[in-house]
């Protein structure tokens, strides 16, 4: 590994990670219901990026957002939106909510 491809964050990009188990059969509730708190996150500030994965297990989903800083990130854990949001949800998908701190990132080299 080249020093230029691996970019070092130390105080900076903060993670949240969630691993998804959706009730089958209520997959697409739960994107619409994920693309509405992407749309209210993309509005706060510290918000870098965010997207959802979806495993080739249709009930298995990963989602991310990634903040500026791990300031930004608590702040969502203080606003009600997330518990909110997870109240909703929680009646057709399992979360297993973590929170990363981004230690390396990897771009193309050169």
């Amino acid at each position: 590994m080249s020093d230029a491809t691996a970019t070092r964050r130390s105080e900076r990009d903060a993670l949240l990670v969630n691993a998804w188990t959706v009730t089958d059969g209520d997959q697409d509730e739960f994107v619409e219901k994920l693309d509405g708190l992407f749309e209210q996150l993309r509005t706060r500030d510290g918000f870098v990026e965010g997207a959802v994965l979806r495993s080739t297990n249709p009930t298995r989903f990963i989602s991310y957002v990634r903040w500026r800083s791990a300031q930004d990130r608590q702040r969502l854990f203080d606003d009600e939106l997330l518990t909110r949001f997870l109240d909703d949800v929680g009646e057709i998908a399992r979360a297993d909510l973590h929170s990363y701190d981004v230690l390396r990132s990897f771009g193309p080299d050169g």
